[in-house]
């Protein structure tokens, strides 16, 4: 968070950030830090996100709007889902997304889901008269999700994590529960039974025990 505060001073309207911690579902839906929805747990690192947010008039996108779940990591002891991952914007910018949340299944390999947000934008009105005269190619999806790629690309590391001495001994059994494990999982959040009580089948709990048998 000390790191990210020069960040809240030099961005621009509307912008966003990925913060990590149970914040809790709020009392109303007036714009404040935390909105009414989400998994009414709170944590330390909630408790020190939300103070952040406060502080910098930033708010958890997600905890606007209903969802059937909101989890976005399981506990491995209690099997419960927590709401960790969060996109945070300027309370002032709330009233620009139309939807955010949670994603289904796993898009990378990783005990977190990814988290999304969808921005409503419209043009000025020279803007659209504008374009109605010229080509609106640049503007169209198809060039926004390549200028996406390519700043993923450009950013993200280009070489994995190198493996640890006892991983790679046993790589080969080791990719192939993985891959077991990762598959039910994903399987298993695409059909969440809530938050609340969300065990993880035993079909996964045989998958993980066998990875961590072999470690």
């Amino acid at each position: 968070m000390r790191l990210l505060s020069p960040a809240c001073s030099r961005a621009g309207s509307p912008a966003t950030f990925i913060g990590r911690g149970c914040l809790g579902a709020g009392q109303n839906a007036d714009y404040g830090a935390v909105g009414p929805h989400g998994i009414n747990f709170l944590n330390d690192s909630g408790r020190r996100l939300r103070s952040f947010m406060e502080l910098h008039d930033l708010a958890a996108l997600s905890s606007f709007f209903k969802k059937p779940f909101y989890g976005t990591w399981l506990h491995p002891c209690s099997k419960l889902q927590k709401q960790l991952d969060h996109i945070m914007i300027s309370r002032c910018d709330v009233k620009r997304f139309t939807d955010a949340g949670a994603c289904c299944g796993q898009l990378i390999d990783s005990d977190h889901s990814a988290v999304f947000c969808k921005l409503r934008f419209t043009f000025a009105t020279d803007v659209v008269a504008s374009l109605g005269r010229s080509d609106a190619s640049a503007v169209s999806y198809s060039t926004l999700a390549k200028a996406v790629k390519k700043t993923a690309a450009e950013t993200l590391p280009k070489l994995e994590r190198p493996a640890p001495l006892w991983f790679a001994a046993k790589e080969g059994v080791m990719r192939a529960h993985i891959v077991n494990r990762n598959a039910t999982f994903s399987a298993h959040q695409r059909q969440p039974r809530g938050d609340g009580g969300h065990l993880l089948p035993l079909d996964i709990e045989r998958r993980a025990h066998a990875c961590s048998s072999m470690i």
